[in-house]
């Protein structure tokens, strides 16, 4: 099975300037805990649950009165996480009890689990979700194919770091991503020297 854990990554890594560890752009996503997206509004960047009447009655640009009603993402119930991260995803997702990982896929399966306990998931960050969410369908579009593992994970990071929402990620996350493929690049490149190494999709 494979799995994407960011804190543990992170711990291999050198700790990044406290200055650097923030980052706010944009702003906090809308969802109704069916998955239906509503809007974004204000400049954070939390995934927020709230039923579509309850958005619309208290005026969805208002964000501090939405969030007297919206619930944040780690909050919610596991079904409405379920529902948003599989609108978020364009596929199915299931939530598990994933301690110390972010994600996984199951390539028997062919299923992808979003963890709980992730700090993605635990921070509500949009951006992130979307990115641990990337990591597992780049392992599910490589499924039976005749790459290493290495390759596999060299990829799935590589299109982490080619996404769009790459750069909304706070530094940390940000950081982790980079020194990842840049390790796998080198396992890659070491054992296996005729592997077609892509800098982008």
């Amino acid at each position: 099975m494979e799995k994407f854990n960011l804190d543990r990554l992170a711990a291999e890594m050198q700790p990044m300037e406290k200055a650097e560890q923030t980052a706010t752009i944009g702003g906090d996503y809308y969802y109704t805990p069916t998955g239906e997206y509503l809007d974004y509004v204000g400049k954070g960047d939390k995934i927020r649950v709230i039923d579509a009447a309850t958005f619309h009655s208290v005026g969805c640009t208002d964000e501090s009165n939405l969030n007297q009603f919206a619930t944040l993402f780690s909050q919610a119930g596991g079904g409405a996480q379920a529902a948003i991260a599989s609108k978020l995803a364009d596929a199915q997702i299931y939530m598990a009890d994933l301690p110390g990982d972010e994600a996984m896929y199951d390539p028997n399966s062919r299923q992808i689990y979003l963890s709980y306990s992730g700090s993605a998931v635990s921070g509500s960050n949009f951006y992130e979700i979307c990115l641990v969410l990337t990591h597992e369908l780049t392992h599910k579009q490589h499924t039976n194919s005749d790459m290493t593992t290495n390759q596999q994970e060299y990829m799935a990071y590589l299109a982490q770091k080619n996404d769009p929402y790459f750069s909304h990620c706070s530094a940390h996350f940000q950081y982790t991503i980079e020194q990842r493929l840049k390790y796998y690049k080198e396992l890659v490149e070491k054992d296996s020297p005729g592997f077609y190494i892509p800098s982008s999709y």
